[in-house]
């Protein structure tokens, strides 16, 4: 199932450079990084039909438990050699899907966000493989290229993208197709016939989800630490419970050119990303979000 190489843009979000992902310079890395991972595989002498890289940065279950926990994100990074195609189509769709989620939130933001997915579906992986005693060595992205589609999907559910170079449809749907192929499959598993297609569909889901719950809940995995709430968190923790307190609520004003304020703050995303956003900015890109849907 593949997805031709063209440009996902929503039309008011405005002019691209020329130049090779010019805005997206860490989706580029990330690329870069996977190919030159896979070169490595090709090119570094190993014992027997595994080179050093896959020997130290697979993902295996036992190992991980043995306290390798690296792998939970080196395998991300690393592909199999028996096909091209399963390279191919990770950075494709990396490149169609990424280079958009990253202007959306930010370099960092999305940096974090994909090493983060790959860490999320690595996790759910082992987990499955000891719930059900079934270990085979996992590599390749598709967990985390899994998670940044899901959260484009969500941000833009009517872009329409090619099934097969062929057959258009909304982005929505293809997920939807992702997660009903991936989910047959465990299901199966469940009821104890397991499948053996060599295909790691619960990291696939386990991206997925963590895509959708991302969006969802409107996480900041930079900006939850930045601003603080790691400390606060744990400071609520240590600190015993004495009540809530009563706080008396003053709400933002409106205003006067709703649309302006939208287009800066829009542009201040476009060239920070989403944590350089203060609280205010965030309650008032809600408050039109929610505007906009009711004008429909």
């Amino acid at each position: 199932m593949g997805i031709q190489n063209r440009e996902y843009v929503r039309e008011d979000y405005g002019q691209r450079p020329p130049g090779w992902m010019v805005e997206a310079p860490a989706t580029r890395a990330l690329i870069i990084v996977t190919i030159a991972a896979f070169l490595g595989q090709w090119l570094l002498p190993g014992r027997g039909s595994l080179s050093p890289l896959e020997e130290w940065g697979v993902m295996y279950p036992p190992y991980v438990l043995q306290g390798q926990v690296w792998r939970l994100l080196t395998y991300a990074f690393l592909h199999s050699r028996d096909s091209l195609f399963h390279i191919i189509f990770n950075m494709l769709f990396l490149y169609s899907f990424g280079r958009e989620m990253e202007r959306l939130y930010g370099r960092v933001e999305f940096t974090v966000f994909y090493l983060a997915s790959a860490i999320v579906a690595g996790s759910l992986y082992a987990a499955w493989g000891l719930f059900n005693r079934e270990f085979a060595p996992m590599l390749g992205a598709s967990g985390a290229v899994m998670a940044t589609v899901m959260l484009y999907a969500c941000h833009y559910p009517r872009q329409k993208v090619f099934l097969f170079g062929l057959i258009q449809l909304e982005i929505r749907v293809l997920v939807a197709l992702y997660v009903l192929m991936d989910l047959l499959p465990v299901l199966t598993d469940m009821r104890g016939d397991f499948a053996r297609g060599g295909v790691a569909h619960m990291a696939h889901l386990g991206g997925l989800l963590f895509g959708f719950l991302y969006y969802k809940y409107g996480w900041s995995l930079t900006g939850w630490w930045t601003r603080g709430g790691a400390r606060r968190w744990t400071s609520q923790l240590m600190r015993p419970n004495r009540g809530e307190r009563l706080r008396v609520y003053h709400p933002d004003p409106e205003p006067e050119n709703l649309d302006a304020e939208v287009d800066r703050i829009l542009a201040k995303i476009h060239e920070q990303g989403t944590e350089s956003l203060t609280r205010q900015e965030r309650a008032l890109m809600e408050r039109a979000s929610q505007r906009y849907k009711d004008r429909k």
